[in-house]
């Protein structure tokens, strides 16, 4: 299932990998089956411990970045099977295995923007630059 909201009301469908923020406040949820990279805010507002997303959508497979100051609801990330995802030193960005698009993916956790980090979206094995390697179902990513 796919839903937002209060952690004990949201659902998941196939959570794949997770990773804890550098101040503990957030848990990143690799969503594979959703296609979607989610968050549960550790800290509870007036409400409860919040689940949302943060890139992609349930139901929304496919390949789209998204760059900063577009609606993510009109033009959203989308992923296929997004399986591992691990943190920059600094914190900042989520490194994605986003295997189904053999593409490695990184998202900005403050602007929520998703850009292609390498990978052609081709299957294959192939070193390079960037947009030239070649990756056949990437599974995870380590920083």
């Amino acid at each position: 299932g796919f839903q937002n909201g209060l952690a004990n009301a949201s659902s998941f469908y196939f959570p794949r990998d997770v990773v804890l923020s550098k101040d503990g406040g957030s848990l990143y949820v690799a969503d594979s089956w959703n296609h979607a990279i989610r968050k549960i805010s550790m800290t509870p507002d007036s409400a409860g411990v919040q689940v949302s997303t943060i890139a992609g959508h349930s139901g929304l497979k496919g390949f789209a970045d998204r760059k900063e100051g577009v609606d993510p609801f009109l033009n959203p990330a989308k992923f296929t099977y997004p399986m591992g995802i691990a943190l920059s030193r600094h914190g900042n960005l989520l490194y994605v295995a986003d295997s189904w698009n053999h593409r490695v993916r990184v998202v900005d956790l403050q602007t929520e923007q998703v850009y292609t980090l390498a990978g052609t979206g081709n299957v294959g094995f192939r070193d390079g630059r960037p947009q030239e390697a070649e990756f056949q179902f990437p599974e995870d990513v380590v920083v």
